[in-house]
């Protein structure tokens, strides 16, 4: 069961089960440290037996060693094989693996393999449990502060692929500062005067600077190529859990640590540039990002915002929806459906009671099985709702009708009961889009939708120009 929590909002990286990214994620670019000491070689046997399995496509004995919930999610040693030769597609090759660290969990060991793919550096995760079976699975994206530091060394830097007309410059984030943050403007390259600009804000997980869903799905570059175009700069910059991932224990993580700050900082980032004039800043939050739009827009003093498949309910809420939607797509048999929803059921009512505690009782406690519940109660508090209705700031709330990771017959619809009476708000829901606001072409869409190539939606981009121009 939860293998298949918390996947959905999770829209950057590759998730196959268990673990999620919400769990300890060290470098693969530098050698892995062990927060603990290997003291059970079993354990680690298990762990490198599993994984030889895998990469050797034994998908039946990998499966043999998974505990019931693995075994309920993958189904069979053949599923099994399959996603993890889908996930492949999007990586490449397997190019070896190192020594693992090793991180002890409540219920589980953590087994954190650096590993190289065609593609770069990611991290093989496997967690076993006290019973010795493997527990979860993934792999995650992995970076270091080698990328941060590359990126300064070589300075300003322009893409071949970038539309003509269109100018692009480096910017760091928190210069100075312990966590600086490597980031991009993108600006009319002719110029002249002020500007409007866009700071764009990732989802969750460890996003780089284009929020890349697979190598070529990267939403945040389809917005930041097409603006410019239009007279509209837009910033975009690699989130702090994917440039320094080694750097924070997740079980104290806040949305603020992970997003808001950086998103204030990235403001006074653009305002720190002597040779640009911005007319209007503006915040462009996406999924998790959508979210804490207006926690951005309040504390960082932002002209405005757009948010792109965000929402204004609790993320437990929205984690019992996305289960409950999974679990209606699976195709599992009916006696296997009935019996994932009710455990959902049952860890939703945990969570809710869970969520009530002081953010000091809170420390430590997990809900959904595994999910930090301080990281969940920070996401939730102050409500988004209470700041749209403070700051009644222009605000622009797009949403795909194709989206089964916030839901237009909840999300968008309590938007518009938040934002009634406010003076400047545009709400647009597009017909066949999905989460990445790219073309649904599923007539059931699930996350296998998203690995096929695709661009942010013409008319999206088109609105977001115009409403912004509009300014």
């Amino acid at each position: 069961m939860k293998s298949k929590l918390f996947l959905f909002l999770l829209v950057s990286g590759i998730v196959l089960s268990g673990c999620t990214k919400h769990q300890n994620n060290p470098s693969a670019n530098a050698e892995v440290q062990s927060n603990v000491q290997i003291t059970n070689v079993v354990e680690l046997s298990e762990a490198n037996t599993f994984l030889e399995f895998v990469l050797n496509g034994e998908y039946d004995q990998a499966y043999g060693m998974c505990n019931d919930e693995m075994q309920v999610f993958f189904e069979s040693g053949e599923r099994m094989g399959s996603m993890w030769e889908d996930i492949l597609l999007s990586v490449g090759g397997h190019h070896g693996h190192g020594q693992p660290g090793v991180t002890q969990a409540e219920d589980v060991v953590l087994y954190t393999y650096p590993a190289q793919f065609e593609t770069g550096d990611y991290n093989i995760n496997i967690s076993i449990s006290k019973e010795g079976q493997i527990a979860g699975f993934n792999i995650l994206t992995a970076a270091s502060k080698n990328l941060n530091a590359k990126a300064k060394q070589e300075g300003p830097t322009a893409s071949a692929d970038l539309p003509e007309g269109v100018a692009e410059k480096d910017i760091i984030i928190n210069k100075g500062q312990e966590h600086e943050l490597y980031g991009k403007l993108t600006y009319p390259a002719d110029v002249v005067g002020s500007v409007p600009v866009v700071v764009l804000v990732h989802g969750s997980g460890a996003h780089d600077m284009d929020e890349s869903i697979t190598v070529e799905n990267k939403p945040f570059r389809d917005i930041a190529y097409f603006l410019p175009q239009k007279g509209i700069a837009v910033f975009r910059y690699h989130k702090v859990t994917y440039a320094y991932p080694e750097d924070f224990d997740q079980t104290i993580l806040t949305v603020d640590m992970e997003t808001v700050n950086d998103a204030v900082a990235a403001k006074q980032a653009l305002l720190d540039q002597a040779d640009m004039d911005f007319s209007n800043i503006y915040v462009a939050g996406h999924s998790l990002g959508g979210m804490m739009a207006p926690r951005i827009a309040k504390a960082g003093g932002y002209d405005g915002m757009i948010l792109l498949a965000g929402s204004p309910r609790s993320m437990i809420d929205i984690l019992y929806d996305q289960n409950k939607y999974m679990i209606s797509v699976s195709g599992l048999p009916q006696d296997q459906s009935d019996a994932m929803e009710a455990e959902i059921d049952r860890l939703y009512a945990e969570a809710k009671e869970i969520i009530k505690l002081s953010p000091e009782a809170m420390t430590g406690k997990v809900v959904f099985g595994s999910l930090p519940a301080a990281y969940l109660y920070s996401v939730s508090t102050p409500s988004a709702a209470e700041d749209i209705r403070e700051l009644d700031l222009p605000i622009l709330i797009l949403q795909g009708s194709k989206d089964f990771q916030v839901f237009p017959a909840r999300d968008f619809a309590q938007y518009e009961e938040i934002t009634k009476g406010l003076s400047d708000v545009t709400m647009i829901e597009y017909d066949g889009l999905n989460h990445m606001f790219m073309s649904s072409f599923m007539e059931v869409p699930d996350l296998s939708e998203y690995k096929t190539p695709a661009r942010v939606d013409a008319k999206v981009l088109e609105d977001m120009a115009k409403w912004i121009s509009e300014r």
